[in-house]
């Protein structure tokens, strides 16, 4: 069973990445955590509706 420490720690090395860098490749988080795309994509979304992280507003092309 994954514990909720392991959660927490998933989120905070996101939003060290995300800090400075100001975004973040799922596929690059995936290699990182040892995690899939569909994990990471539900990271951030959690992070996103807990307001830890504004998702940039796509540019219509």
């Amino acid at each position: 069973m994954i514990s909720l420490f392991y959660f927490k720690k998933r989120h905070q090395t996101i939003l060290d990445r995300l800090i400075p860098e100001k975004h973040v490749e799922v596929l690059g988080l995936c290699r990182v955590l040892g995690a899939s795309a569909v994990s990471i994509r539900k990271g951030l979304k959690f992070l996103v509706e807990k307001g830890f992280y504004l998702k940039p507003t796509e540019v219509p092309v």
